[in-house]
């Protein structure tokens, strides 16, 4: 377990305790933290940039957002979200040549987390905190749509660490949550036999990074179920893979997948039955 690991299962086991005194102490509250299970569906449209150096990937891409929650033992509540997007970005980079080269390209991903935590640490009748940890899985496969274009695909691993800060003012309830993904493990497959039939699928792993992601969201309650809109950016910085070499004929090159960014501003509308 490395320091930011420990120090986060530190922070969120004090803030855990903390909230169950303050519970104890505080008899009700006007907001409505509810023990029944939470299903909720979204619709998304989110603007995507991927750059290293020499090229980028940018544009729109769309997809469903499907997430579930149940209040358990102890007040702790184990949660559960997946989400997919797709689209057809624009790449911006060259060629192994040099050659300038702008193509389509055919993107997509999903993204799926498993949460435990709570939302009891109440700070007045009409706002409260929410933490909660867990294990994440991202995977995103791309293919620039070019002759001398070839697949890749691309996975973290990562430990999602949330806090959010809950409050309800003019009949609408308010969430403003930040984020911070410790990187454990990468995985890139670079697709080099779609370029020459005589060379391999490259597979490099990925060993540093890390991801932040802050959120605002607003709900309406309704009589059977809940309106929900919101906005989230999210930030991936991986340092460089692990160096590998690719023998053709006589000649060894060696290969590696640059330390690259993703950021990624998304919109999305939602109901919570």
């Amino acid at each position: 377990m490395n320091k930011s690991t420990l120090s986060l299962f530190i922070f969120f086991l004090s803030l855990s305790a903390f909230s169950q005194t303050l519970q104890s102490s505080t008899s009700s509250t006007n907001m409505s933290i509810d023990d029944r299970p939470t299903l909720t569906a979204r619709l998304l449209s989110e603007q995507y940039k991927y750059t290293e150096d020499g090229m980028s990937i940018s544009g729109q891409l769309s997809g469903i957002g499907l997430a579930g929650s149940q209040k358990f033992f102890a007040g702790f509540i184990l949660s559960g979200d997946l989400q997919y997007l797709s689209g057809s970005p624009h790449y911006d980079g060259q060629l192994q040549s040099g050659d300038p080269l702008e193509a389509s390209s055919r993107d997509s991903y999903y993204e799926v987390r498993g949460l435990i935590g709570r939302d009891d640490l109440i700070l007045s009748p009409k706002a409260y905190v929410d933490w909660s940890l867990g294990m994440g899985y991202r995977a995103l496969k791309n293919q620039i749509q070019d002759k001398a274009g070839y697949r890749r695909e691309q996975s973290y691993q990562y430990l999602p660490a949330l806090l959010g800060f809950n409050f309800s003012a003019m009949g609408l309830e308010f969430r403003a949550g930040a984020e911070y993904d410790i990187f454990l493990e990468g995985q890139n497959t670079t697709h080099l036999e779609d370029v020459s039939s005589e060379l391999p699928p490259l597979h490099l792993k990925q060993h540093s990074g890390s991801g932040q992601r802050l959120s605002f969201s607003v709900q309406k309650k309704l009589k059977s179920m809940t309106l929900l809109a919101r906005m989230d950016y999210t930030k991936w910085h991986v340092e460089d893979s692990e160096y590998k070499d690719v023998t053709l004929g006589d000649q060894t090159a060696w290969f590696y997948e640059p330390n690259n960014k993703t950021e990624t501003t998304a919109l999305s509308l939602g109901l919570s039955y």
